[in-house]
């Protein structure tokens, strides 16, 4: 997985560290959300297509129409699997990983062109 940083939690991952404009909104307004929302692009003069039966949740998320909270239809659970088909990749479930590597040939493996 990505996004992790190791360090000082309270020096590099502080709420000014890790996300300077909303720590700075955050001091001119009562709330958070009026902080974010601040933030946010002006709404688009463009009409966005809704779904028929979606118009309630569509007009209650984002300036551009609808929500903030969005998923793969299937849920966010089959990219992994999707992914790995896709790839041609061995996926095992049950298996501790100790290091990982590239497959002989692929780009950065150790042979590959361009890698010495």
């Amino acid at each position: 997985m990505f996004g992790y940083k190791i360090g000082d939690p309270a020096a590099d991952l502080s709420f000014d560290a890790t996300m300077p404009a909303l720590a700075a909104a955050s001091r001119r307004y009562r709330s958070l959300a009026e902080a974010a929302d601040s933030l946010l692009p002006p709404p688009s003069p463009v009409a966005v297509p809704v779904a028929a039966g979606e118009q309630d949740r569509a007009s209650a998320g984002t300036r551009s129409g609808g929500s903030v909270f969005t998923t793969l239809s299937g849920g966010l659970g089959q990219l992994s699997a999707v992914l790995a088909k896709a790839s041609g990749a061995e996926v095992r479930t049950a298996a501790m990983a100790r290091a990982l590597s590239p497959a002989p040939g692929a780009p950065g493996a150790p042979g590959a062109p361009g890698v010495t």
